[in-house]
């Protein structure tokens, strides 16, 4: 299962959802190449995100939805992550991205911290680029870098430009039942 962003998996110039058959996970992707493709057998949105083609805060808090691949990656360097526990404000949080200006290398971005919280938003300090979109979002417990959100918009906050995650937990589980 591959978590994203709910408007990565919409065709930007129509807005229509993308056919599954269509989608393509490159798993550990640097420099033109990757780890493992693997072709994707079902996309599923969470049920309450409606697709517009344009970033609203009301619709950040379920912008998620989970790409489930036809066959498992069964590679030792490709480890999957587990999920964070809800992280608090103030928390350090590190963000890994493919935004569009460095497509073919992974970035990392942190320090960031979350700045601020809904029940199903998180405002960061984290510098979010056009292409960023759908990138964890990782806090690290116990050395282990661990999910606690994906990257949904950029907006300004306070006068600052910041990043917005969708929260992982009520959300996701709501995602995860269908």
């Amino acid at each position: 299962l591959v978590l994203t962003a709910a408007h990565c998996v919409h065709d930007p110039y129509t807005n229509a959802r993308l056919n599954p058959a269509d989608v393509t996970f490159a798993a550990g992707w640097r420099q033109g190449r990757a780890s493992a493709h693997r072709k994707a057998r079902r996309v599923v949105v969470h049920p309450t995100y409606v697709h517009n083609g344009k970033a609203e805060f009301e619709n950040v808090g379920n912008d998620i939805a989970i790409v489930e691949l036809a066959h498992s990656i069964r590679n030792t360097a490709i480890m999957p992550f587990d999920r964070s526990a809800r992280p608090v404000i103030g928390t350090k949080v590190q963000v890994v991205s493919y935004a569009h200006d460095r497509a073919e290398m992974p970035s990392i971005e942190e320090p960031c911290e979350i700045l601020g919280k809904s029940m199903a938003v998180f405002v960061l300090s984290c510098h979010a680029s056009f292409g960023a979109s759908g990138a964890p979002i990782f806090v690290l417990e116990n050395g282990q870098p661990r999910i606690a959100s994906v990257i949904s918009a950029k907006a300004t906050w306070k006068e600052q430009d910041v990043a917005l995650g969708t929260s992982l937990g009520t959300p996701l589980e709501e995602l995860m039942a269908q």
